[in-house]
């Protein structure tokens, strides 16, 4: 079985979530353009995972009654790559490839005293779990706007489109249970293994960052389900996990959530119209999605559109020391926004601007050589006004920013907590930006 299981993997390595390129035209005369050719994809994000049996049969009747844990194993981040095949402009196939990781950890202390009862040293005991479930598979990808234009003969939302997909998938899920003391130079891992097949569903809706004469970048954000249910878990010597009469599975499966950047090589000749409207700015933040402020650059998709106008924008923030403490700070935030014309049938510089966004930030604080370096990947909401001069001119905006929960490292672990480092799920926020459009 694990001969013909390395057979598989090698076989079915790569993975798939493909896009088509900009491929159709509601001019009288004109056909389908040919799609792009060859698609690549990365994309990352949250993946619920449900993990019942271990939830229950481990967690509930004995990690958590013990104190070694405090929570149960439900939130995970994944990680796709994929590369994708496109036969004609309706339908892709390729090879994708899935992990989807979480851990949980606790720290327990214990102390050593004298005959009086006076404590002479602690003794740190640390225990983590980590979850992590591999999946090799092919998926087919079905293209919505090609087929509701042959359909209609209408062009369908022109640039921003929309996939549907579907796959199945070999999944290796490894269960690691680490426990270390460092008083005692004490540590020990134990590894719990299982395999089955699964299948998995996509909704993508993309949009162009970059347009060149055969290929384009695309920004995705995707929305999909996993069922991914492993047989019974062993260990590493091949011997059943068994609590009781209950032999123990891990249940990956679950909604997910991510962001996606697609590049496709292929027939595309596009490029982005400009008739003198400033499509780009550049700013700066003070609070936002960052936090802590950014330097900024903003760009408007298709400037020339008298409806709703897409933007992507981009930071980046390093502060090395803080005036009243040493805090370095590095952040980088990127986000998607849909911006709306006050009027109906004008491109005026004032727009209701509604957002999404994921920023990276990582702060190492401390004083007297003793530094604690903590890092966090949350994604955050937007809504406010925006100012956005078409002539090379004001670029002013101001937002409520809730940050949302995300992904906090630290000493080489990871998991699923709070709002970056407020301790809460939602964290109101507002930001406030001034720059030049140009």
């Amino acid at each position: 079985m694990r001969l013909l299981t390395g057979i598989f993997i090698f076989f079915t390595a790569f993975g798939i979530n493909a896009q088509t390129s900009k491929y159709i035209s509601a001019q009288k005369g004109d056909s389908l353009k040919k799609p792009s050719r060859f698609s690549f994809d990365y994309a990352i994000g949250y993946q619920r995972q449900n993990m019942t049996e271990l939830n229950r049969y481990y967690m509930d009747s004995f990690a958590l009654k013990v104190g070694i844990f405090d929570k149960h194993i439900h939130h995970g981040m994944y990680r796709n790559l994929s590369f994708s095949y496109h036969p004609s402009s309706f339908w892709s196939i390729g090879l994708n490839y899935k992990t989807d990781q979480a851990s949980v950890s606790h720290q327990s202390e214990m102390y050593t005293t004298d005959q009086n009862g006076n404590i002479l040293d602690t003794i740190q005991s640390n225990f983590q779990f980590k979850t992590k479930n591999s999946a090799l598979g092919v998926i087919v990808q079905l293209h919505w706007n090609t087929l509701f234009y042959r359909m209609s003969k209408k062009k369908i939302w022109d640039d921003l489109h929309l996939s549907t997909s579907a796959g199945i998938s070999y999944n290796l899920s490894v269960l690691s249970l680490n426990q270390s003391t460092p008083y005692f130079d004490f540590s020990n891992r134990t590894d719990f293994l299982g395999e089955n097949f699964g299948y998995n569903t996509q909704v993508t809706m993309s949009y162009p960052l970059i347009k060149l004469n055969h290929s384009q970048l695309r920004l995705g954000v995707r929305l999909g389900y996993q069922w991914s249910r492993s047989n019974s878990l062993t260990y590493s010597s091949a011997d059943p996990w068994q609590i009781g009469d209950y032999m123990v599975k891990a249940n990956f499966s679950g909604i997910n959530a991510g962001l996606s950047l697609i590049y496709q090589v292929g027939n595309n000749k596009n490029s982005i119209s400009k008739n003198g409207n400033s499509a780009n700015a550049i700013y700066v933040d003070v609070f936002g999605q960052a936090l802590y402020g950014t330097l900024g650059y903003d760009r408007i998709l298709n400037v020339n559109s008298t409806k709703m106008n897409h933007s992507v924008s981009a930071g980046i923030l390093y502060l090395n020391q803080f005036p009243w403490t040493y805090l370095r700070v590095f952040s980088v935030p990127v986000s998607y926004n849909m911006l709306f014309d006050f009027h109906p049938t004008k491109n005026l510089p004032h727009k209701l601007e509604v957002g999404m966004g994921l920023n990276y930030l990582d702060l190492k604080s401390g004083e007297n050589n003793s530094f604690i370096t903590e890092s966090y990947l949350y994604p955050s909401l937007r809504i406010g006004y925006r100012y956005h001069s078409m002539k090379s001119g004001l670029f002013f905006r101001t937002t409520f920013t809730p940050v949302l929960s995300g992904f906090e490292f630290s000493d080489g672990y990871a998991w699923f907590g709070s709002a970056a480092f407020f301790g809460q799920r939602i964290m109101p926020w507002i930001g406030f930006s001034i720059g030049k459009t140009f």
